[in-house]
């Protein structure tokens, strides 16, 4: 493995989210929403490149992403 290098970076992120907006601006019921937000990511890369001291370098590489929403906006 001098000639070359074999690097990987994953990365996974679960956000869930509830919030509840009064836009009216008053103390009535009269523009209240509720927004219930679900996100799922995970991604991994895998790459190798060169180690070469001349005059030509090179890297390669895959990529996977995969990603997962879920809203429901309740008035």
């Amino acid at each position: 493995m001098d000639h070359y290098s074999v690097n990987s970076l994953t990365a996974f992120r679960d956000l869930k989210l509830a919030t509840v907006d009064n836009s009216g601006g008053t103390s009535l019921d009269l523009l209240v929403f509720e927004d219930d937000f679900e996100q799922d990511q995970f991604s991994q890369e895998f790459w190798l490149s060169s180690n070469a001291d001349g005059a030509w370098s090179w890297q390669a590489g895959i990529n996977f992403f995969h990603e997962y929403i879920d809203r429901t906006l309740n008035k």
